[in-house]
Parts: C-alpha cells; sequence; structure tokens
C-alpha cells in the first residue's frame, strides 16, 4: 500500500495583509516582507519533497507557488484545488513553467459546489488515490476549516488573512499557525 503526505501552504504576506486589510480576490503583489519570509522559508527549512504545486492565479499565490516549485523536484505531488476555472490556472502555470509539476488542476468548472463545501478536497483526495488521514489542509478562513471538516481531513488554520484565532475554536484544528514561517516549522516537525 502506497502512502502519501500532502502539505498545503498559504501564499505569502501582502502589504494588505500586513495592515489587517481584508483583500478577498484583489490581485496584490507579495510585499517585500512577504517575499523576504518565502524566502528564508526555501533557503532554511527542510521541505517535503513536492511533485505537484496547487496554487490559486492571483499573484501572490503565483509568487508563492514559484518559490516552492523545489518542492517538485523533491518528489511530493501536487495540485491546485481552486474556485477559479482550470483553464486560467493552466494558462498561469505554463506561463511561470509550472505546468508540468501539477498532476492535478480542479478549477470552478470541475466542481458543482464551492468551500465551504468538501467537494474540491474529496475530488482531490480521489483523483489522487489519497486517503483523508494522509492529507494535512491548510487554510486562513472559516470556508477553509469547513471545506476540511465536511471532507474528514485534518486542519491547520494560518493566521495570515483576517480570520482571528478564537473563530477557529468550533473546527477541529491540528495546529492553528500565527504565519507562514510557523506553519513550515510545525510541518517540518510532522515529516
Amino acid at each position: 500500500m502506497l502512502t502519501y503526505k500532502i502539505h498545503l501552504l498559504r501564499h505569502g504576506l501582502t502589504r494588505a495583509n500586513l495592515e489587517g486589510r481584508y483583500i478577498g480576490r484583489t490581485d496584490l503583489p507579495l510585499c517585500p516582507e512577504g517575499r523576504a519570509q518565502l524566502e528564508k522559508l526555501r533557503d532554511t527549512c527542510e521541505y517535503p519533497w513536492a511533485e505537484r504545486v496547487y496554487t490559486s492565479p492571483l499573484l501572490r499565490a503565483r509568487q508563492t507557488a514559484e518559490l516552492l516549485q523545489g518542492l517538485h523536484s523533491r518528489g511530493v505531488r501536487l495540485g491546485i484545488v481552486s474556485t477559479k476555472t482550470g483553464e486560467t490556472i493552466s494558462r498561469i502555470m505554463e506561463r511561470f513553467g509550472l505546468r508540468d509539476t501539477l498532476e492535478l488542476i480542479l478549477g470552478s468548472y470541475d466542481v458543482t459546489h464551492h468551500k465551504p463545501h468538501p467537494e474540491g478536497i474529496l475530488k482531490a483526495l480521489d483523483q489522487m488515490g489519497v486517503a483523508p488521514e494522509e492529507l494535512l489542509y491548510c487554510g486562513d478562513t472559516i470556508l477553509d476549516a469547513q471545506a476540511a471538516q465536511g471532507a474528514g481531513v485534518d486542519f491547520a488554520a494560518v493566521l495570515n488573512g483576517t480570520t482571528q484565532a478564537p473563530a477557529f475554536a468550533p473546527y477541529p484544528c491540528v495546529h492553528i499557525a500565527p504565519d507562514l514561517t510557523e506553519l513550515a516549522q510545525w510541518l517540518e516537525g510532522r515529516a
């Protein structure tokens, strides 16, 4: 029986994240602090080997994906589950030379129900042949926590967005990370 570990990380910081502003789908770039944070993680942390990277097509997520593409070279299976269209995601990944690193892209036309419904996570598990207990889903909103709970997968909250730690209390979080740096350190301890 094959087993897999899947690690999910949120994009790096934007200026609006640092200011505590909700940015939703606004396509903001990483701020210098966010880029430095991810570069430090890339250079100093022992990331698991990544065969695939899944990301949103927003600029901050694309920048994060570029910094994490080294995961692919380590054999971690990667893919994208997004409310954006799969075609849009594919074009972005092709533009950055990342399309071949993805095993799976599930976009808005590939699911009937979006977060908080677990359909996207469940479909990814099925298509990748991964059991729910082999997945750790990380997110920064209650919708992420609800989707993970509905899919029966572990959930780690990351407080890079506007949702504060107490809001996650009703959900079974295996970890609440104040930022990506701490999440990466915690993940390394689980590997």
